[in-house]
């Protein structure tokens, strides 16, 4: 059985520096001179009210009865809801090619 041929990568292996700021999630400068700015999606600021009204609604209740168990559910909700959405911005991120 004949060895298939060795294939030569198209284009030239380059490096790059990463700047993790605030105004842009990251700024990724690579060695042949071109730059990629990542915007930062804020996805806390995006769901503030959200949480802030599951903040207050969690307030409101008697702890130790239903409906506190219930708000608080709502409350941990939103926040697990922030927490998935960051993570998969930062998986799609490292997974990007």
């Amino acid at each position: 059985m004949p060895k298939a041929p060795v294939k030569t990568p198209t284009r030239q292996p380059r490096t790059a520096g990463v700047d993790v700021g605030l105004n842009y999630h990251a700024t990724i400068a690579f060695s042949d001179g071109t730059r990629e700015r990542i915007a930062n999606p804020r996805y806390f600021r995006a769901a503030e009210d959200k949480l802030r009204r599951a903040d207050k609604a969690l307030a409101r209740k008697q702890p130790g009865s239903s409906n506190y168990a219930e708000a608080k559910r709502a409350h941990a909700r939103a926040h697990r809801r922030v927490a998935n959405l960051r993570q998969n911005h930062a998986e799609q991120l490292a997974s990007k090619t």
